[in-house]
């Protein structure tokens, strides 16, 4: 979204009574961009212009005259994994295998799911869906 508060209510307008807007965004206020600054995956320029925090995406929505009505953290092992083939100099959105990255790791798979539903869990985790209805 080059311009959140323009895309949104483009999207809030298209809703009817009954209607839910999903938008699912990675987080800049996260533990992924905490650890891995400049080599966090998600991080994915251009496609992500603006990096919101949980607070600024229910402000944003807000003001444009949508509710929050849930927020499901979904941070994958891609976060933990994809992060560290980055630092490791690949490129895990070209397509290039970080399957070498796996086991070996210090941050193997298993280790990697783990972190990623504790920072579910705590609300720190790399992206989010969003789930919005138009204000009444």
């Amino acid at each position: 979204m080059p311009d959140g508060e323009t895309a949104l209510t483009a999207l809030k307008d298209k809703l009817d009574d009954n209607g839910v807007l999903i938008v699912r965004i990675p987080l800049g206020a996260s533990y992924g961009w905490r650890k891995y600054g400049g080599y966090w995956v998600q991080l994915d320029a251009p496609r992500h212009a603006h990096l919101y925090s949980p607070a600024g995406m229910k402000a944003l929505a807000d003001r444009v005259g949508l509710e929050t009505r849930d927020v499901a953290f979904d941070s994958t092992s891609f976060m933990v994994t994809g992060s560290e083939a980055t630092l490791a100099g690949m490129r895990p959105h070209t397509g290039q295998p970080i399957a070498s990255l796996g086991t070996q790791s210090v941050f193997g798979w298993s280790r990697s799911r783990r972190i990623a539903t504790l920072t579910n869990r705590l609300g720190s985790a790399d992206q989010a869906a969003f789930y919005f209805t138009a204000k009444t």
